[in-house]
């Protein structure tokens, strides 16, 4: 049986960061203009403000042409927090559960997989990341 080779892919970089009060999945692929740039893995230590606990980071990714053909491994540190992830707007995994059965993603899977099929090579890929802490810290614990 043959396995695609993966390319890891680790989160660490500029990200923007936004809330909203309202979630819709297509939040994932809208304009961020209001939203702030912070870095990571710097911001998993600071606390962000977040509407109702929730918020997202999004995050941009060029996909270079040697990249055709192999899938994605993406790799996202635990958190202190239910989160989902997202790769061009396809919900590609979570740890933990949002409100109102709030449980902890930490302990949960944090490497998630893009087929090679998915991954945009004429304009950047999205990477978005939903977090719903109970703390109201942003969730990244232990980075």
């Amino acid at each position: 049986m043959h396995c695609p080779r993966r390319l890891p892919i680790h989160l660490i970089g500029s990200f923007l960061f936004g809330v909203v009060s309202l979630f819709h999945i297509s939040i994932a692929e809208e304009k961020t203009a209001d939203w702030s740039v912070v870095k990571a893995p710097e911001v998993w230590k600071s606390p962000l403000p977040g509407i109702d606990n929730t918020s997202w980071y999004r995050g941009f990714v060029k996909a270079p042409e040697a990249w055709k053909g192999q899938d994605l491994e993406i790799f996202v540190e635990p958190f202190d927090a239910a989160n989902e992830v997202f790769f061009n707007g396809t919900k590609i995994g979570g740890a933990g559960e949002f409100p109102p059965f709030f449980r902890s993603g930490l302990g949960g899977k944090d490497r998630f997989y893009v087929p090679a099929s998915e991954i945009r090579f004429d304009r950047p890929n999205i990477l978005a990341i939903r977090v719903y802490n109970l703390e109201g810290r942003t969730g990244f614990n232990v980075a």
